[in-house]
């Protein structure tokens, strides 16, 4: 009979959604009604003043957006607004009566957010809310509210939540090529599906020792649960008979093997309710995912630090924390007591005693059998095995506690091991540090610096208010160049004729062709500064050369300049008439060093650094006779004839400690400038 009405049900929507509009509005435009649906306290639709007409053998009543077949074998109501419309079947009903008894089909315009719906319903459009007794055709979108009969999801319906069954009925939801993308169902069997579900587990709860019953969204203790972006919903109810009791802290397995707080596995949008009228403590939340197939909450009895800084306890009917004992310790009157019957070490910043790793906010006593090996503690903690950070240092422990203090008069606002950070109630003076705690300590002071404190600590410690002041940049070390007729780079710089050089950079000097007088041509440079004097790295008559890094004291002025010669003289140094020359040509303002000059400056300079009364060489073998000498006459490492003169001797001992050029023979002529940087080798 169900499904012959079902199929009728699909037939008439067929029908009246193939009549043509103005068949089924021409009558509501002559009425003055406006056509509004209305659900009567017989819980169908009210008709008065609706027009209507006959279509095959059916009385078709047409309102603002709705069909009513009033045929007594089918009794549908079919809402197809042209635009997306919102229905809620509490506020359309008109009298005491809440439920709607008739068959209902939703356009794909309409959504139902609220109602109590007795009879069949096919939805094309979007279910938010409401309750459904009979059996539901999906062919839209369901994304909330309670179905208490089979649903069938087919290829073109998506259900993204809602609960479907109950705890007394083995409904179930048929996915004929749909997709169910959340929900809350009874089992993980209650869905038969040939389409796409998403994974899902089976949430369980556990029954404490002194409550009568537990329910998982109106089930019984459990349901199987597909969460999702839509926000699924989870509802536990606690329930007691007729002693009130408080509701233990609750604990989180994830098949056997992963355990967190309920809290924690929640995160932010945990509710626990007290309703006096029913006595139950309802605990809701929106169901996070879970990496396994089944989810346990059950009474905690382990030691779990939560992120207050207390240990999870019960919780009583006015939501404040009650006493409560777990296995091997408890919570009495704010205090945390450690009463292993066995000996046993607790070390709170363990991930599993404190997934936060927060401090420790209230007192503790640790026992006899009880050891503390690490954790901060910001309240007064008693026992003779201790080992940790603490705000107060604990009694008996005055004279081995290490203790942490501030500069200029700093205080301490936080702390932190490796987990959250601790802001403290009131700034402290100073911290203690009790036997050997291990790890770093981060300690937050009143200028906001964080310093880092290694653990365990050998001896007392002051930490440094501020940062000390920076060290000043050092000055860099430069040297100002002049360059005359022509000009220097240094690193990837532009050419200059003056400015600063790094003492730690090279500088390369060159020539400016066009700097050179007419009918004269290059000859050398002259150096103003000493050091560079003879260096054989500074090739003083080459057009182009380079000044080493390091070679030039920071602070000083080197001036650089070209000198010329006539043309016609040779590079061994000019005659009578050519000096005379270039000392007319300098006189007519050019920047030229006349021959003169150059050779007064390089005699006085000569007379100066070589030995009382030697004579400046002219030639290689004499410069290499001055060098030989001034060495000590070594004997030079070629094979020389046995009868071999000084001279030769002298000129292959230079030539092998590179004081002269390798072809260089005995008379070559070599110039002042040749002098010096072999003399200034030789000395080094």
């Amino acid at each position: 009979m169900k499904k012959r009405l079902l199929s009728l049900l699909v037939a008439i929507s067929m029908v009246l959604t193939f009549l043509p509009v103005s068949a089924l509005t021409a009558a509501a435009a002559e009425d003055s009604s406006n056509g509004e649906l209305k659900i009567g306290q017989d819980c169908y639709p009210v008709l008065n003043n609706i027009p209507h007409q006959t279509v095959n053998e059916h009385d078709i009543y047409t309102g603002d957006g709705w069909t009513y077949d009033a045929d007594e074998n089918c009794k549908i109501l079919t809402l197809c607004p042209s635009a997306p419309t919102n229905y809620d079947f509490f506020a359309i009903h008109v009298g005491h009566s809440i439920t709607t008894d008739c068959n209902l089909v939703i356009g794909e315009n309409a959504t139902v957010t609220d109602g109590n719906f007795i009879a069949s319903v096919t939805n094309n459009g979007t279910i938010k809310g409401g309750i459904f007794k009979d059996a539901v055709t999906n062919h839209g979108t369901i994304i909330g509210g309670r179905f208490f009969s089979s649903v069938t999801n087919e290829l073109d319906g998506i259900i993204e939540n809602g609960q479907f069954g109950d705890w007394a009925s083995s409904y179930t939801v048929t996915n004929n090529g749909g997709t169910i993308n959340g929900g809350t169902f009874k089992e993980m069997s209650s869905i038969r599906s040939t389409g796409s579900v998403a994974s899902g587990y089976t949430l369980a709860a556990e029954t404490p020792s002194v409550f009568s019953s537990v329910s998982v969204n109106g089930y019984h203790n459990s349901c199987y649960i597909i969460p999702n972006q839509a926000s699924v919903s989870v509802d536990i109810s606690y329930r007691f008979d007729d002693t009130m009791y408080d509701l233990p802290p609750l604990d989180v397995t994830i098949d056997s093997a992963q355990h967190m707080l309920l809290s924690d596995w929640c995160v932010s949008d945990l509710k626990i309710e007290f309703e006096d009228i029913r006595g139950v403590y309802e605990v809701t939340f929106t169901a996070p995912p879970a990496n396994g197939s089944t989810v346990t909450i059950s009474p905690l009895t382990r030691l779990v630090i939560e992120k207050s800084g207390y240990p999870a306890v019960a919780q009583d009917w006015n939501g404040n924390r009650a006493n409560y004992t777990g296995d091997g310790w408890k919570f009495e009157n704010n205090s945390l007591i450690l009463e292993p019957t066995a000996e046993k070490s607790y070390d709170f910043t363990s991930p599993d005693l404190n997934p936060h790793r927060v401090a420790v906010n209230c007192s503790v006593a640790v026992n006899s059998n009880a050891t503390i090996t690490n954790g901060i503690f910001l309240k007064e903690v008693t026992g003779s095995a201790l080992n940790g950070v603490f705000l107060k240092v604990p009694n008996g422990y005055e004279n081995s506690a290490k203790k942490i203090t501030v500069s200029d008069n700093g205080k301490i606002t936080a702390l932190k091991m490796s987990g959250d950070t601790t802001a403290l109630d009131s700034a402290a003076n100073e911290l203690y540090v009790v036997g050997q705690p291990t790890g770093t300590l981060y300690v937050t002071l009143s200028s906001g610096k964080v310093r880092e404190v290694q653990l365990p600590l050998t001896a007392d410690l002051e930490l440094q208010l501020n940062d000390p002041a920076p060290k000043p940049e050092p000055e860099p070390e430069t040297y100002t160049l002049k360059v005359m007729g022509g000009s220097f780079t240094t690193g990837g710089s532009d050419a200059l004729t003056s400015g600063t050089v790094p003492v730690d950079a090279e500088a390369k000097v060159t020539l400016n062709p066009d700097a050179v007088p007419e009918g004269m041509v290059f000859d050398q440079w002259t150096i103003s500064e000493e050091s560079l004097l003879g260096n054989p790295n500074v090739a003083y008559n080459a057009e182009s050369f380079t000044i080493p890094a390091n070679a030039v004291e920071n602070g000083k002025t080197v001036t650089v300049e070209a000198q010329y010669r006539e043309a016609s003289i040779e590079d061994d140094g000019p005659g009578i008439l050519e000096t005379a020359a270039m000392i007319g040509v300098a006189g007519t303002g050019v920047a030229v060093l006349g021959y003169t000059g150059y050779m007064i400056g390089t005699e006085l300079y000569l007379n100066t650094v070589l030995p009382a009364g030697a004579a400046i060489p002219n030639n290689a073998g004499e410069l290499a006779l001055l060098l030989w000498e001034a060495a000590g006459t070594p004997a030079p490492a070629a094979l020389l004839p046995a009868d071999a003169a000084p001279v030769q001797q002298a000129l292959a001992w230079a030539i092998e400690n590179q004081l002269l050029a390798p072809d260089a023979s005995a008379e070559d002529s070599v110039s002042r400038w040749e002098v010096i940087r072999s003399w200034n080798q030789l000395k080094g």
